[in-house]
Formats: structure tokens, sequence, C-alpha cells
């Protein structure tokens, strides 16, 4: 039996494997037994190697990695997530859709979040057995260090993990 919410390890994955994924800094990922979980220095020096509306739309799918995965994983439909444990996810991921049309990068909120659920789709389907190692691993442990998340990434031949 696991030791901490599974759940909540595939959420935590999502968002750690999506943060690998954009090339943004490799953290600490961590599930506790109540179901929270945490990317240590996640947002401390947030960077990628894109600029402009890419950069935001690889934020977004960060954000948006983790309730899709923990909606995928426990076969819960993905509005009661995103109502729970992904309410500050997609409340962040909005505020971003926001500032891409302020910007001019989308014509709409709509027109960006359709963008957004179709990389966050690629994303999952191609990424998931990476997604799957990291949260078997967050429900075992409660932790995987960063070092490990990139040893799992690089197995996975994630591109940034040479």
């Amino acid at each position: 039996q696991p030791r901490f919410p599974l759940t909540a390890a595939f959420h935590e994955a999502g968002h750690a494997v999506a943060t690998v994924f954009v090339g943004a800094p490799i953290t600490d990922t961590e599930v506790f037994a109540d179901g929270r979980g945490i990317q240590r220095g996640s947002w401390d020096d947030w960077y990628t190697g894109s600029s402009g509306a890419v950069a935001i739309l690889e934020l977004v799918l960060v954000f948006m990695a983790g309730p899709h995965a923990e909606a995928r994983a426990s076969k819960r439909a993905l509005g009661l997530v995103r109502m729970s444990n992904g309410v500050k996810d997609y409340a962040s991921a909005d505020v971003l859709i926001e500032i891409m049309v302020e910007r001019g990068y989308m014509a709409s909120k709509r027109a960006g979040w359709k963008r957004a659920d179709a990389e966050r789709a690629v994303f999952l389907r191609t990424h998931w057995p990476m997604i799957d190692a990291v949260a078997i691993r967050l429900a075992e442990r409660g932790i995987v260090r960063a070092a490990e998340l990139k040893r799992i990434c690089r197995h996975f031949a994630l591109p940034g993990t040479e």
C-alpha cells in the first residue's frame, strides 16, 4: 500500500514532468499524507528557452498538467478535479490566458484555452509513462528529489535531461 495518496502523486507528477518538458528549473517534488503536494522552488526563478506567447503557454501547460494527470489516473471527471484540487492551478492558468489576450497573442480567452487544451492533450498522451513513473515514486516515498526526477526523465529520453 502506498503511504501517500496516489491522486496527489499523479497531480504533482504531472506538474513536475511538465516543468522538465518546458525546460524550467528541475526541483524537488513532494506529496503529503493529507493529499497536498508541492514543487519546491518551482516559481522562484521561472524561465524557459522560450519567450512571448510560447513561454506563457508553457507555464499554462505546467499548471494544467497536474489536474489533468490526476483526473486521468483517478478516472474522475476533470470538472470535479478542477473544482477541488485543481482550482488554484486553473485560476493561475486563467490569469495567464487573459494576459495572452491582453497582449494580442490570442484573439480571445476561448482561443487561448483551445490552444492550451490541445497542447496539454498531446503532452499527456506522449509523456504519460514518465508521469506514471514519477507518480509511483511519489506515492511510495512522498518525495522525488530534483536529481531523481532528472534521471527518470532521462530514462524516457526527455530533451534537456542529458
